[in-house]
């Protein structure tokens, strides 16, 4: 199933096209389920078509292997330094590599965002379907496919939980006008681990990030009666 056209290896079954086997491999086994090897996590039920994805997921849900790569310029840091590379130029114009349009005067520092808008702009040749195999709809892109499998169909939802209450929602957007209506908390920022969150008076509670909603609940009620600010708690009861 493997073509050799010039320095690239070609996939037979469509355009896609890379300058190692071994990537070659990963695009047929991903997206055309051809010699699948499935990675299964040993802590719980997750399981993947490529070992780099249960590295990842075991780092970012397990908290195993975990290595931080901090930005030499702002607190960020992340668990990927491709995401690393990614924030530096995006927000420092470090080693950025300007992708343009061929159709007009745009120009993206990422191949991806390069590519939506072509799709989304001039719907030109190089639009890439993404079809849903549960029913009829198709996304120009994949993470847009994720989104509606999660929201539709309940496939792979990352639940986001409110610090003060039970509350859970599927996606981030939708927690900040909840802690607002709610418990009259305003948007907080990140300080490494650390969430600053701002209560309707205008002072701080600084929350530690936690695994469990059940851990998280029980850290928030600690920091809001140290803070004094138990009216927020009589609305999450």
């Amino acid at each position: 199933m493997v073509k050799l056209s010039g320095k690239k290896f070609s996939c037979s079954l469509c355009s896609y096209s890379g300058k190692q086997k071994s990537t070659l491999l990963q695009h047929m086994a991903s997206r055309h389920n051809i010699g699948v090897k499935w990675h299964q996590c040993d802590l719980c039920k997750y399981m993947c078509k490529v070992g780099s994805n249960l590295r990842r997921h075991k780092a970012d849900h397990h908290q195993i292997g975990v290595v931080w790569h901090y930005c030499n310029f702002c607190v960020y840091k992340s668990k990927a330094k491709s995401n690393l590379k990614t924030h530096q130029a995006a927000r420092h114009n470090i080693n950025v590599t300007w992708h343009y349009c061929t159709v007009c005067d745009y120009r993206g520092k990422e191949k991806s965002v390069l590519q939506r808008h072509m799709a989304a702009k001039h719907d030109t040749e190089c639009v890439v379907w993404f079809p849903c195999d549960i029913c009829p709809y198709r996304s120009k892109s994949k993470s847009t496919l994720r989104r509606h499998k999660a929201d539709r169909h309940n496939i792979d939802v990352k639940w986001h939980y409110c610090e003060f209450c039970k509350y859970r929602c599927k996606r981030k957007s939708a927690l900040k006008p909840h802690l607002k209506a709610h418990h009259s908390v305003k948007e907080g920022t990140f300080e490494g681990n650390d969430r600053i969150i701002q209560d309707g008076s205008g002072g701080n509670v600084r929350l530690e990030t936690a695994q469990s909603p059940t851990t998280l609940y029980m850290f928030a009620q600690q920091a809001i009666k140290a803070h004094g600010m138990l009216d927020l708690l009589s609305t999450a009861s």
